[in-house]
């Protein structure tokens, strides 16, 4: 099962089997860093680190953009 963030708010389960059959090494590679991105970034909301967070999500972004 892969956990995948819908928006800021949701996160939604989906099992490989409803994935494309063939996924590519750049889809699961850019899955593993969201992955670890939303999970760092969680942690310093918590640590109440709004700044390095917001810096993180924008980063990603830009990556999942393209330039």
């Amino acid at each position: 099962e892969i956990c995948l963030k819908i928006g800021m708010k949701r996160r939604v389960k989906v099992s490989k089997e409803k994935l494309p059959e063939e996924i590519s090494e750049w889809q699961e590679a850019m899955l593993e860093i969201e992955g670890l991105v939303y999970e760092e970034v969680s942690r310093l909301q918590k640590a109440k680190d709004f700044h390095m967070a917001d810096v993180l999500n924008k980063a990603l972004f830009t990556i999942k953009r393209g330039y």
